[in-house]
């Protein structure tokens, strides 16, 4: 069954892993948004982490603490973001089912660039999403393919079947994408 609003927590240790193996310069003068936080597990280790400026969203009003309730799928919901203040980085676990209605809007928001955890399989060239893939193939500048144990996203314990990774799109082009394979991200 899933879960109301595509809600699926992000394990901290899964952040972290972002966080220790990409260069995303973030610091107190950088401004993040992430646009579907849910209970704020991303936010929190990203304000640990000294990143002072985040923005919180959810569509569920019935988490606490976000700066709104908005449907992240809407662009006019990005440019009213925009309005309010620079976007530098994005950084989120979107639904898998809106992520290519979020992402594209995301990417167009940040000046900087984007990074999204979501299932491997996202990678493939479906007609939602096709063009948009191949059109910023050479901005894809970091997959960090998260390996056994797969994370938890049930609050539980369990995971299930389908790998995910952190996908990092970035404005500057590259001629190359880094791709980190990782097995012990739990440790």
């Amino acid at each position: 069954m899933r879960q109301p609003y595509d809600s699926y927590p992000t394990e901290s240790a899964v952040t972290k892993v972002l966080l220790d193996r990409v260069a995303l310069s973030i610091d107190e003068d950088v401004n993040v948004t992430e646009p579907c936080a849910g209970d704020g597990a991303i936010t929190t280790i990203l304000q640990k982490r000294n990143c002072i400026n985040v923005f919180s969203n959810d569509i569920n009003s019935a988490w606490d603490g976000h700066n709104s309730y908005k449907d992240a799928t809407k662009p006019d919901v990005w440019k009213e973001w925009q309005q309010e203040n620079p976007i530098d980085w994005v950084i989120t676990n979107p639904p898998f089912g809106s992520a290519n209605l979020i992402l594209p809007l995301a990417y167009k928001a940040a000046t900087v660039g984007v990074a999204f955890l979501l299932r491997l399989t996202y990678l493939e060239p479906a007609r939602n999403r096709g063009k948009w893939l191949r059109s910023h193939s050479s901005k894809l500048t970091n997959l960090i393919i998260l390996g056994q144990p797969r994370p938890s996203f049930t609050g539980n314990g369990r995971t299930d079947c389908s790998t995910v990774a952190w996908m990092v799109w970035r404005k500057e082009a590259r001629t190359d994408t880094i791709v980190d394979f990782v097995f012990d991200w739990k440790q």
